[in-house]
């Protein structure tokens, strides 16, 4: 392969920013919530935009890219780009691409229905946050009957997208949600599959190691305000202690520690910000035992006291 045709890292495209209504061409209808499109000899310099963005590979190859490097991609890939983080593609051989493009009120409309997915915490933000630090680690990929359910959806979605009104708006919003149901069961489903077979085989295998880490920060995600033991975290990941510990910062560049307390510290801000609840009481719904570890936390985190933070907050008010 000559590298020359395929760099290292992508320049930024012309456009580095990507809002929703540019994405759908000025269509400024506050109804549309969803845009799908394909993409055939695919390639494009590093951008971003302030969406979600499903990427779902359905013809050829090439390489993705972000801002940590690049990883092989091939019919069958699958992966989700987080609002404001740059990647890019070289199409190396024929690459098609689907998008479904979401944009952030889908997920204010949607998001209570959504977390009750079993995989949607990983495949919308633990596998987004790791492969960010992480750029070598393999997509997700479906294949077979699987693909060809995927592939149907994304075609739906794409014909729909076609149309302007309410009616279409609304069916492509349900059938948006069949798609994202449809990759979350198929991720879970696989996940588990290849963890259990680990399990039952007694056997250690470094190259699951990065999705049993994925299995940890799912149960953090779920019971972020309840008491997490390091036991708990073990039996999930079914790793040793040391093994799980220098598994964890590796792909997650922070202790468990300090992700559950920074974890806990996002998730409080939120109710600092959409609240009444008193510090104390939202110290201990988001699982802090000790208010004043709570202040510490917050504090260190964000640069700023939670008190503090909440005034500003009444000040940009008035």
């Amino acid at each position: 392969m000559n590298k020359t045709l395929y760099p290292e890292k992508l320049n930024d495209s012309e456009k580095t920013l990507w809002n929703f209504n540019e994405t759908t061409h000025g269509d400024n209808d506050p109804m549309r919530l969803t845009a799908t499109f394909l993409h055939r000899h695919y390639s494009i310099d590093m951008h971003a935009h302030s969406y979600f963005e499903v990427n779902f590979i359905i013809s050829g190859k090439g390489y993705h890219y972000t801002e940590n490097g690049k990883t092989p991609v091939s019919q069958g890939d699958v992966f989700v780009i987080r609002p404001y983080e740059k990647h890019g593609y070289v199409e190396t051989e024929d690459l098609g691409v689907y998008h479904l493009c979401i944009n952030k009120n889908y997920f204010n409309k949607y998001y209570g229905d959504l977390i009750l997915l079993e995989g949607f915490l990983l495949l919308f933000g633990i596998e987004p946050m790791v492969r960010k630090n992480n750029d070598t680690l393999p997509y997700f990929h479906v294949f077979g009957e699987e693909y060809e359910k995927v592939k149907s959806l994304f075609e739906m979605l794409g014909e729909l997208n076609k149309e302007k009104n309410v009616a279409v708006y609304l069916s492509s919003y349900g059938l948006a949600l069949s798609l994202i149901a449809a990759l979350c069961e198929i991720y879970h489903r696989k996940l588990s599959e290849r963890i259990e077979k680990l399990d039952d085989l007694k056997v250690k295998h470094r190259d699951y190691n990065y999705e049993q880490i994925f299995l940890s920060l799912d149960y953090i995600h779920k019971n972020y305000n309840k008491k997490i033991l390091i036991s708990d975290l073990l039996a999930v990941s079914l790793m040793s202690k040391n093994t799980f510990y220098a598994e964890f910062k590796k792909y997650v560049r922070k202790t468990p520690c300090e992700y559950i307390d920074n974890y806990r510290v996002m998730q409080s801000k939120k109710l600092l910000m959409e609240t009444d609840m008193t510090i104390a009481e939202i110290s201990y719904f988001v699982g802090f035992c000790d208010q004043s570890y709570f202040v510490k936390m917050y504090k260190k985190t964000e640069g700023i006291s939670p008190s503090k933070f909440r005034q500003t907050l009444d000040k940009n008010a008035v």
